[in-house]
């Protein structure tokens, strides 16, 4: 039996009883839920100490009002030092930037790259005061002075109780006695009286009643409904190895799901396929650890310095003492990271990130390594030196599968595969498809199959 739910507006908290009738005759269609308020959890967006801790519980708080302070020391010196090397930058730009060379080109990026840096640690700066996004009363509050605060990291809880609604929920078979606008009344465990509420709004469709507002007999009965959506339908390639694979399509398209497949994360319905070998179905444990991934979301430990962030990975992978000293080496000397290796995750650059994460998918020698939009929301340059590095890691050997939306990309890819509503557009190398289609750009192509 599916139940819907019912939004009511009024000023209360605590379990309630809703009755459709008069206080004299509560019998008559009575039903439970609970009254909620817009809540919000306060985080951290920087690692850091905790100086202070300006709230306690119960407080009261305005849009603006500072919840706490991290010790931002060490960014305001990395401020300084990237302020010194945005100067550098711009003087070494100055010398050259009449000349119409690939010299001055890399130096006007370098001037960029150290920009986004200095602005990067001077929103560090500001981010180390926490303060309240809306007007409301402090619920919780979670961390200490003293304690080390991490990138998304909660620090208060805060709800606006001046906004409160109840939720109950009500059998299928008796839903047509409600309606928009009626009245009702509520019995809050605290009080003796009933209040009064108004129905602002009935769900279409049904649900799981939480546990606290349902009986066991009840729970029983009701029906949960899933919609199943073909997600990737009757995906067939075969990609050499030691190649460059490039997966296009737009979002929800399929990509997604087409990696986790091949990860050996979900199953397909139907079908068979094989990664490096290895039966996606069967043998998915196998995958995992001939794999490596990089996630379009930077998914490394920022209150881990790069140095910490390698060990972790390394001892997952389970390389021993003399292995994990000569791959950290290779993956820093190929990030570029030296002299970074005792700095917080959190303050590096979305490109240096980017080296970092890379680095890590590849410390156990995979023999595939999978790359979801790995430059997205980085700088030209970076763009560029990430590419030389997949062209080099390719060359060596290593089979690389790529989802971009930046068309320039697909053109470097050995192979490309377009992917719209979970089917395979086309597939082959980039001049064939262009040809085939009788277009002269992958991206005219890409909007082709978009628009149909």
């Amino acid at each position: 039996m599916n139940r819907f739910y019912l939004i009511l507006f009024l000023i209360f908290t605590s379990i309630f009883t809703l009755t459709a009738c008069s206080p004299g005759n509560p019998k008559y269609n009575v039903y439970t839920g609970t009254i909620e308020a817009t809540t919000i959890n306060i985080q951290s967006e920087i690692s850091g100490r905790i100086i202070i801790v300006y709230v306690k519980e119960g407080d009261k708080v305005k849009k603006g009002d500072k919840i706490a302070q991290l010790d931002v020391r060490q960014y305001e010196e990395q401020a300084k030092a990237a302020k010194a090397a945005l100067e550098i930058a711009r003087l070494k730009y100055d010398k050259i930037k009449t000349m119409n060379t690939t010299e001055s080109d890399i130096a006007k990026l370098n001037v960029e790259q150290a920009q986004a840096e200095y602005s990067l640690t001077n929103l560090a700066v500001e981010k180390g005061t926490i303060i309240s996004p809306i007007d409301g009363t402090i619920t919780a509050v979670y961390s200490n002075p003293g304690e080390i605060a991490s990138p998304g990291g909660n620090i208060a809880q805060l709800s606006d109780l001046n906004n409160l609604w109840v939720k109950i929920y009500i059998p299928e078979r008796y839903i047509y006695k409600v309606s928009l606008n009626k009245e009702v009344l509520l019995k809050v465990d605290s009080l003796n009286s009933y209040i009064k509420g108004k129905i602002v709004h009935i769900s279409s469709e049904g649900e799981f009643t939480p546990k606290n507002t349902v009986t066991k007999s009840a729970k029983e009965d009701v029906v949960h409904e899933v919609k199943i959506l073909i997600a990737v339908d009757n995906l067939s390639i075969k990609v050499p190895a030691g190649k460059i694979f490039g997966l296009l399509g737009p979002n929800g398209s399929g990509k997604s799901t087409t990696i986790r497949m091949l990860c050996g994360i979900i199953k397909p319905t139907s079908g068979t396929g094989t990664v490096i070998g290895y039966d996606i179905i069967k043998e998915s444990e196998k995958i995992k650890k001939s794999i490596g991934y990089m996630s379009q979301k930077f998914s490394l430990y920022e209150d881990l310095t790069v140095k910490e962030n390698l060990d972790f990975y390394s001892s997952i992978y389970g390389l021993n003492k003399k292995q994990r000293i000569i791959k950290e080496k290779e993956v820093i000397e190929m990030a570029g990271l030296n002299g970074k290796e005792k700095q917080l995750v959190s303050t590096l650059s979305g490109g240096w990130k980017q080296r970092l994460a890379l680095g890590c998918a590849l410390l156990h020698n995979p023999k595939l390594l999978i790359l979801d939009e790995p430059t997205s929301g980085v700088d030209p340059l970076s763009r560029r030196m990430f590419w030389n590095t997949i062209r080099k890691l390719a060359q060596e050997g290593l089979s690389v599968l790529v989802t971009t939306h930046y068309m320039d990309e697909a053109e470097i890819c050995d192979f490309v595969a377009f992917m719209f509503d979970g089917k395979l557009m086309t597939f082959g190398t980039p001049a064939d498809i262009k040809s085939s289609n009788k277009l002269n750009s992958l991206e005219d192509i890409f909007v082709k199959f978009v628009k149909g």
